[in-house]
């Protein structure tokens, strides 16, 4: 098979790690790539528009409970790595010989006001690649988005800045699978998809993900590659909508949906375990779905299923707050001027990361029903926007604290928080969680 020359120089290039690379995007997935190719050896550019990821890692913190403070440390003083903000779709200069020939795209997929996708920031992202990379380069799609989005935005958008030669420029999309709170960061031990806009493309992007430790398979195209990441997410969706809807129905007869999951856990096969909540969080779980459902109306066939789905989830917040009220009512109280101390604001345990949160859409039913909420949250001290203008930092756990609450609601399952001292809250505490030590102790317990 003869290959172009260029694709021969950039395989060489990644063999000898002798390419700088540049990643856009310092959230969960882009610090995560960093940390990797720094130590495979690459030299790093990274930038992001935001000051506040850049600032924290200059300065050797980590912006991300999740994220070891002693990468990031090392990431401060670190000779092979630049950081730096970029305005959305600028160009970023380089010197000749740190001109990167391999871009990476880490940035939101999120949502517009419309809940329909937002390709805004990867949009500028590209922008920012076409300008800045070598003339022979490959970039990679990490972000999550519908199937054609490399093929029909991300290219294009290449080829308005001169990219428009496929045999040296090469373009891939490449799923993250970074899970926050679990495990390595970097997710090394989860094989990574590849599915290039032409086989020199998906070869060279199994070369440097292979290159950094990663196991990878490779898709047929960048289609696929794009629709089996949204199937991964939407599975976890649906899923965790199921789970919830059942909570209810059994709820409703006396039925513990906990113990009837532990009961389904001894099958052994053929079932995976999903634990019920207030509802779904983070810029995944409740963010893809609707990038699926945006391609499936593209093409005539709505994804029923997962729009149902979206339904149920969308309603958990509203029942959690609902079981506050009747538990409140029959004390004589109502929710207005009801003091309401949230535990968790964090989209799931142990993590600091509060996008998307099931815990933001039940204070801002709270406050909108006239209560005084307040939260307490190890991983988030804040200040933090609780809903559209109300700012707060987390309170402690403390007699004082509890002292002036009358109602909690245990939302987020962080490790660090003390059950044995929650349980012992005299008032309406309300668990979202299933966690039978404050269900057998607390005394004025309620299941939601």
């Amino acid at each position: 098979m003869n290959l172009p020359e260029s694709s021969l120089r950039l395989q060489a290039a990644i063999e000898q790690r002798s390419s700088s690379v540049l990643v856009l995007g310092l959230g969960a997935v882009g610090l995560a790539m960093v940390q990797v190719l720094l130590e495979a050896g690459y030299r790093v550019h990274a930038a992001d528009t935001r000051s506040e990821p850049i600032e924290a890692v200059a300065a050797g913190r980590s912006p991300m409970a999740h994220i070891p403070a002693a990468w990031c440390e090392a990431m401060a003083r670190h000779p092979k790595l630049r950081l730096q903000r970029v305005e959305p779709g600028a160009r970023l200069v380089f010197a000749a010989e740190e001109l990167p020939s391999i871009g990476v795209i880490c940035v939101p997929t999120p949502l517009d006001a419309q809940g329909q996708p937002d390709l805004g920031p990867l949009e500028s992202a590209a922008h920012t690649l076409g300008q800045s990379l070598a003339p022979e380069c490959l970039v990679l799609l990490e972000s999550t988005t519908y199937p054609g989005t490399t093929r029909n935005v991300l290219a294009p958008i290449l080829r308005e800045h001169g990219r428009s030669d496929a045999s040296r420029v090469f373009v891939a999309f490449a799923p993250e699978r970074v899970n926050p709170g679990h495990g390595d960061p970097a997710a090394r031990g989860a094989p990574r998809l590849v599915g290039g806009l032409t086989p020199d493309a998906t070869r060279l992007a199994q070369a440097f993900y292979q290159s950094l430790g990663y196991a990878v398979e490779v898709t047929a195209r960048a289609e696929v590659a794009e629709a089996a990441k949204l199937v991964e997410n939407v599975y976890r969706a649906v899923n965790i909508s199921l789970v919830n809807e059942l909570k209810l129905v059994f709820a409703a007869q006396g039925i513990d949906i906990w113990e009837v999951l532990d009961a389904a856990q001894t099958k052994g096969f053929g079932f995976q375990r999903f634990d019920p909540g207030p509802g779904a969080g983070g810029s995944c779980i409740p963010i893809d779905p609707r990038y699926l459902e945006y391609f499936a109306r593209q093409g005539g066939v709505p994804a029923q299923l997962v729009e149902l789905a979206g339904k149920i989830d969308a309603h958990m917040a509203e029942h959690v707050v609902h079981v506050l009220e009747r538990a409140a009512l029959q004390t004589g109280r109502a929710l207005q001027g009801l003091r309401v101390l949230l535990l968790g604001v964090a989209y799931k345990p142990d993590v600091n990361i509060t996008s998307e949160s099931p815990s933001l859409r039940v204070a801002a039913r709270l406050l909108r029903a006239g209560a005084q909420v307040s939260y307490c949250d190890p991983e988030v001290p804040g200040p933090l926007e609780l809903a559209p203008g109300v700012w707060q930092t987390s309170r402690v756990l403390d007699a004082a604290t509890m002292g002036s609450t009358d109602a909690m609601v245990y939302l987020t399952d962080h490790r660090a928080f003390a059950l044995d001292t929650i349980a012992a809250f005299p008032g309406i505490l309300v668990d979202t969680r299933g966690k039978r030590r404050l269900r057998d102790r607390a005394a004025h317990y309620v299941s939601a």
